[in-house]
């Protein structure tokens, strides 16, 4: 999988902090702080690119490419995680829950720390995926 596509994605940070990944993670060589922060960078690149979307055709084009991309790439995380090919339920349901809107309601309109946020992804996602 193409890590830097996956750094890009809110279901890496979240992924990162769960022990079902840890191994993962350490085979990739990135680290852990690295890839927060890039996820960080692509919280916030979301978020002025979904802003101006509603009044640019082009950069609407721009949003709905990067929402496909995420879509894929967290299907490609995914895959790495369960070591085997996701279902179109659990691509698209993670894809969702990782979304940077997400990140955005809950850190910024619901006053929650970031902290706060990667430990209840991580709480989440080892609910809702399967042990590969």
């Amino acid at each position: 999988a193409d890590v830097e596509a996956l750094v890009e994605i809110g279901v890496v940070a979240s992924v990162i902090e769960s022990p079902i990944s840890d191994g993962k993670l350490a085979a990739l060589g990135v680290s852990r702080e690295k890839m927060l922060d890039r996820i960080r960078s692509a919280v916030a690149f979301a978020k002025v690119i979904r802003e101006a979307a509603s009044s640019d055709v082009q950069i609407a084009e721009v949003l709905r490419a990067t929402r496909e991309r995420q879509r894929r790439d967290v299907g490609a995380g995914i895959q790495m995680i369960l070591e085997r090919e996701p279902t179109a339920a659990e691509r698209d349901g993670i894809w969702a829950m990782a979304s940077p809107e997400l990140y955005l309601l809950l850190v910024e309109e619901s006053d929650w720390t970031p902290e706060q946020y990667e430990a209840w992804m991580a709480e989440t996602l080892e609910r809702v995926l399967p042990s590969p």
